[in-house]
């Protein structure tokens, strides 16, 4: 009687309540694209896993070949009226200017987060359009501070504007204009001040003498050679306060042009290529016309990672943690295994980053997977490696340097020795 009872009621209850919904599963990604076979290269079936050869990596495990490590390209040879330019993406932190890049290149190449700063150094990104190449140069968020780190990854940017012809000032629409944008459109304007154009004012007035004329002339403003991208324009609630925002930053710097954008939507971005072939001038292609960046592969497998950890962590670890290739395994069955290396500082940071039940790190794992799928066009499995790292690395970070940990198998040339942290006290 009892268990008749137990089982009415558990019945009720389920009416009453009705069962929890499952949690979504996510959908795994698509690997059902072609791809040509490692062997037979002619060959682009869709169905390349089912082919009847062993499942045999091609290299040693934890070991890197040489066309993973160096971009590899067929030799080229520019159009006889061939043009070229360098391009310059500066602004302020988030306002969206590897988003932008990306959205030019067609494929997601380098980290977008929400934190500031995740571009730490010089990015390039090259765009081949007909006869024209363009070369993106993504750097740092221009930011304004006295730390020893934050004064060095925003100094990059203001180096690089000397080399390229064309500057490209990007500001975020939605949030509201700091001091740090104005101050930079000012230091913008003084630098590329002897590249502008002067703006010619009228003729000479009835009556103004010679010297006038020429006191009105020097004090004629200055056209620089850049431009102006409001970027977020789909967010914007108020189209008057994108005007004001224009109006005001055009009288810190007079740009040539002004574009309203949105990476994310893809909205007005063709108009903003198109200007930028308009400026180029003719000259010789650096690159080949199928390269993308100048990033080799485990550069790129290491940022995504990379990216997918600043999603996932918060605050400042992901910052001084170091991420390096150790392995990088391509199988007869058209898949690819990479080995990756985490350094962390201590063991608080690596429970952090593996969670529990190792919940954390495989997330940012299949995230990564499926983001360097769709990159490489074929299947990618990553086995991510938390070690803590020794002494001289951690207190080489924590000068504010990018660490490179060079590989166990490849010449050590890039370590860091007793000597060389000497002669950092001494310069810091």
């Amino acid at each position: 009687m009892k268990m008749i009872l137990r089982w009415a009621s558990s019945v009720a209850s389920i009416k009453k309540f009705g069962e929890k919904p499952s949690p979504p599963v996510p959908s795994p990604p698509n690997y059902s694209m072609p791809r040509p076979h490692p062997i037979k290269m002619n060959e682009t079936s869709a169905e390349i896993i089912s082919y009847k050869i062993p499942n045999r990596p091609l290299t040693p495990l934890y070991e890197i070949p040489f066309e993973a490590r160096v971009q590899l390209f067929p030799y080229f040879t520019s159009p006889a009226d061939s043009k070229s330019i360098k391009v310059a993406l500066i602004g302020a932190p988030n306002a969206g200017k590897t988003s932008f890049l990306n959205t030019i290149l067609g494929e997601r190449y380098f980290a977008v987060t929400r934190k500031a700063n995740t571009t730490f150094q010089v990015q390039e990104g090259i765009k081949t359009i007909d006869n024209t190449q363009i070369i993106f140069h993504d750097t740092p968020g221009i930011i304004s501070s006295h730390g020893i780190l934050t004064n060095k990854i925003s100094t990059r940017g203001w180096q690089v504007i000397q080399d390229c012809q064309l500057t490209l000032f990007i500001v975020d629409a939605v949030k509201m204009l700091q001091n740090d944008v104005r101050a930079a459109c000012s230091r913008l304007q003084s630098l590329l001040s002897p590249k502008g154009k002067k703006l010619m004012p009228e003729a000479q007035i009835a009556g103004e003498s010679p010297e006038q004329y020429q006191q009105r002339l020097s004090q004629a403003p200055v056209t620089i050679p850049a431009c102006l991208i409001v970027n977020k324009v789909d967010l914007v609630k108020e189209r008057r306060s994108v005007k004001y925002l224009v109006n005001e930053l055009r009288e810190y710097a007079k740009f040539a042009e002004h574009f309203f954008i949105s990476s994310k939507e893809n909205y007005n971005i063709d108009e903003v290529v198109k200007y930028i072939c308009s400026q180029a001038e003719p000259g010789m292609w650096e690159y080949n016309p199928l390269q993308k960046t100048n990033l080799p592969d485990i550069e790129i497998a290491a940022d995504v990672v990379r990216e997918q950890v600043m999603n996932r962590i918060h605050e400042e670890l992901p910052y001084r943690w170091i991420y390096t290739v150790y392995g990088w395994t391509p199988y007869l069955d058209g898949s690819l295994r990479i080995d990756v290396n985490i350094l962390v500082k201590s063991n608080i940071h690596k429970g952090i980053l593996i969670g529990k039940d190792a919940m954390v790190i495989k997330k940012i794992a299949y995230e990564s997977e499926i983001i360097l799928s769709n990159i490489y066009k074929r299947r990618v499995v990553l086995v991510i490696d938390v070690k803590i790292m020794d002494k001289d690395i951690r207190k080489a970070s924590y000068k504010g340097l990018h660490v490179t940990v060079p590989h166990p198998r490849l010449p050590k040339e890039d370590t860091i020795s007793g000597e060389q942290l000497k002669r950092l006290d001494t310069e810091t």
